[in-house]
C-alpha cells in the first residue's frame, strides 16, 4: 500500500479546488468503468493506477478480492455486456483525518446489447472509498481506491434477458465475478413524476412554474435544466455549504429568480436548504424518506434543524404525499407534517377490462420471493381448481402505456415500497388492486425483506436495526428503520398507502388470494374507486386553495 499524505489545509479555496479536481477524476474513472465499449488497454492505463493493491470489492452477492481479481472482473464485465452510463449526481467528501474520503455516484446504466429484445435503464449507485497519496499537487491529486461497493437490484433485469440470466448466474458470475455497480430503484435524484403531478393538480390555479430539472427523465418532459449556475447533475442532490452559498450569491439578484414567490421541493426534500436564504415561501412534499442525500448523522441532524426553521414560518408547508412519510418526518423532527396526496390524474385512462387479458403481478424486487410467490400461487390455483391466467407484468410488457394497463382485470402486489407514483397512477385509473394483509406482509418482510426499499439501508441491501439518529417521539413508538423487529415493521407498515386507501382488496394467504381473484366483483370495486377518486380530486383542490389563501 502506498504511503498516505493527508490534506489539512485551512484554506477553503484550496480545499474546494481539491474536491473539484477529485470529482473530475472520479467522473472520468466512472465513465471508463461503466462504458463497456472502452477497450481493456485503456482501462489498464487510466483506471488501474488508481486501484489499491488491497482493494475490496463488494456487491449484494459477494465481497472480497484484490487488485488482480478486480482487474479480471473489470475486463469480464466489459467483455460480456454493452452498457453506457448517465451520471445524475457525483459527490466527493473528505473525512476528518484529511487522508481518506468517499465518492458517491448516482446514475443510470443503460443496457444496449440486447435492445432488440430487452432494454432496461438500471438505476445505480457507486461508492468509492479512497485514500490520498499526495494532495500537495491540487491540480492533479494522487489517490488510490481501497474499497468499491455496488448496491443494486440487477437480478430482475438480467433474469429477463433470454439465455443471459442463466449464463450470468451459473457461469460468468461464479467463475469470474463481475464489475458492475447499481441500485434497485432507489429513486434517489429529482423525481419527475411528483413534479408532473403537482403541475397537473394546480393547472386550474393561476400559477406558473419554472422547472429546471436535474432528473434523468427530464428529456421526456422537456424540462432539463439549461444554463443553470452552480448546480448540476453531479452536485445537485448534496451541494456543499460552499456551493449553497455560491448559489445564493449568483441568484439573489437574478431577474428570473426574483419572479419566484414559492419554492417547492419534493425528491429530495433537502434541496430546499438551497432556497432558505431567499426568504420566500417554501412548500416541501416528501415523496420518499426525507433524509435522501443527507444520510450521514451530521447531515441528517442539520437537515432537521433547517426543517424546524422552515416550519417555524406559518407561510411554509411541510408535508408528505403519503401518510408514511408524514409520520416518518414527525418521528425524527416532531414536526406535524400534513398529507398532500399525489393525484396523478394526468393518465387520462380508466378501467376498461378486456377478455383474455391476464391478471398482472407487479414487480417483486426480492428475487427468491418472486419465484416462490408465483410457484405457490400457481399451486393454489391448481389445487383449488381455479382457472385464471396470471402473469408478471414484465412477462407481458417490456414497455407499457396506461391504456394497456386498464385492460387487465387487476394487479397483484407484493410491494417493495410503501408508496410509489405507479400505485397512485393505477389507483386513479380505477384498476382493482390486491395486496397482502398487514399481518401477512409483516411476516413476508421479516422473513424475506420483500418491502426492501422501505428504508434507505434496505434499498442499499444493508438492513439495519436502528437509524443513524434518534427519534424525538415517545419511546413507545419503534424505530422505523429497525428491520429486525416484527413489531417495528408492523407498526410502520400500517401507514403504507395500501393500508390507508379504501377499496383495496387484501388477502391473508396465497389460497385466500386465489379465491378472491375469482370471487371478487372487480367491476364493483373499480366503480367504488372511481367515486372515491372523484371525491378526492375535489378534496385536494380545496386543500390547495386553502394553502394558497394562507400564504398570500
Amino acid at each position: 500500500m502506498s504511503e498516505s499524505i493527508g490534506f489539512r489545509s485551512k484554506n477553503s479555496a484550496s480545499q474546494t479546488k481539491l474536491i473539484s479536481q477529485l470529482e473530475r477524476q472520479f467522473t472520468t474513472i466512472t465513465q471508463l468503468l461503466y462504458t463497456t465499449s472502452v477497450p481493456g488497454a485503456l482501462l489498464d492505463r487510466q483506471v488501474l493506477p488508481y486501484i489499491a493493491d488491497d482493494i475490496i470489492f463488494k456487491d449484494p452477492w459477494q465481497e472480497g478480492g484484490n487488485k488482480q481479481l478486480y482487474r479480471i472482473r473489470m475486463k469480464g464485465f466489459h467483455n460480456m455486456f454493452h452498457f453506457t452510463f448517465d451520471t445524475f449526481q457525483l459527490n466527493v467528501k473528505l473525512n476528518d483525518d484529511g487522508i481518506t474520503g468517499r465518492c458517491i455516484v448516482d446514475g443510470i446504466m443503460n443496457l444496449q446489447q440486447f435492445s432488440w429484445i430487452y432494454t432496461y435503464p438500471l438505476r445505480s449507485i457507486f461508492v468509492y472509498e479512497f485514500r490520498l497519496i499526495n494532495s500537495q499537487n491540487i491540480d492533479e491529486p494522487q489517490f488510490e481506491i481501497f474499497r468499491h461497493e455496488e448496491m443494486w437490484s440487477f437480478a430482475d433485469m438480467i433474469d429477463g434477458i433470454p439465455g443471459v440470466g442463466w449464463l450470468y448466474k451459473n457461469l460468468f458470475r461464479r467463475g469470474f465475478g463481475y464489475f458492475f455497480v447499481g441500485l434497485s430503484a432507489i429513486s434517489c435524484v429529482v423525481h419527475d413524476r411528483p413534479i408532473r403531478d403537482i403541475k397537473h393538480q394546480l393547472a386550474s390555479f393561476d400559477i406558473g412554474f419554472i422547472d429546471k430539472s436535474l432528473s434523468g427523465a427530464c428529456g421526456h418532459t422537456d424540462t432539463c435544466a439549461k444554463n443553470l449556475k452552480i448546480l448540476n447533475k453531479t452536485n445537485g442532490m448534496s451541494p456543499s455549504f460552499t456551493q449553497r452559498k455560491q448559489f445564493y450569491e449568483v441568484y439573489r439578484n437574478d431577474s428570473e429568480m426574483n419572479q419566484v414567490n414559492i419554492f417547492m421541493c419534493f425528491h429530495p426534500v433537502g434541496m430546499c436548504e438551497l432556497f432558505m436564504p431567499f426568504n420566500r415561501t417554501m412548500i416541501i412534499i416528501a415523496s420518499t424518506r426525507y433524509e435522501l442525500g443527507r444520510h450521514e448523522k451530521e447531515e441528517w441532524e442539520n437537515l432537521n434543524n433547517n426543517l424546524h426553521i422552515i416550519a417555524s414560518n406559518p407561510r411554509n408547508i411541510i408535508a408528505g404525499n403519503n401518510l408514511y412519510d408524514a409520520e416518518y418526518i414527525r418521528y425524527f423532527t416532531g414536526i406535524k407534517a400534513i398529507v398532500l396526496r399525489s393525484l396523478c390524474g394526468y393518465t387520462r385512462a380508466t378501467y376498461s377490462r378486456r377478455k383474455q387479458k391476464p391478471f398482472l403481478i407487479a414487480p417483486i424486487r426480492t428475487e427468491i420471493f418472486r419465484t416462490l410467490f408465483k410457484s405457490n400461487l400457481t399451486n393454489s390455483l391448481e389445487r383449488l381448481k381455479i382457472s385464471i391466467n396470471v402473469k408478471y407484468l414484465r412477462e407481458v410488457y417490456k414497455h407499457y402505456s396506461y391504456r394497456l394497463l386498464v385492460q387487465h382485470p387487476a394487479i397483484i402486489y407484493v410491494p417493495y415500497q410503501v408508496s410509489t407514483m405507479s400505485l397512485f397512477e393505477q389507483y386513479r385509473m380505477n384498476i382493482p388492486l390486491f395486496f397482502p394483509s398487514l399481518d401477512l406482509l409483516t411476516e413476508w418482510h421479516y422473513n424475506y425483506r420483500v418491502v426492501g426499499e422501505r428504508t434507505w439501508s434496505g434499498t442499499l441491501g444493508q438492513f439495519k436495526n436502528s437509524s443513524a439518529i434518534s427519534g424525538v417521539l415517545s419511546s413507545d413508538i419503534p424505530d422505523p428503520n429497525n428491520e429486525f423487529d416484527r413489531n417495528a415493521i408492523r407498526y410502520w407498515l400500517q401507514f403504507a398507502d395500501f393500508y390507508q386507501w379504501p377499496h383495496i382488496i387484501h388477502f391473508n394467504s396465497i389460497d385466500d388470494l386465489a379465491v378472491k381473484l375469482i370471487n371478487t366483483n372487480l367491476a364493483e370495486v373499480s366503480q367504488n374507486m372511481k367515486i372515491y377518486n372523484a371525491n378526492l380530486t375535489k378534496t385536494l383542490q380545496n386543500q390547495w386553495r386553502e394553502i394558497f389563501e394562507r400564504i398570500k
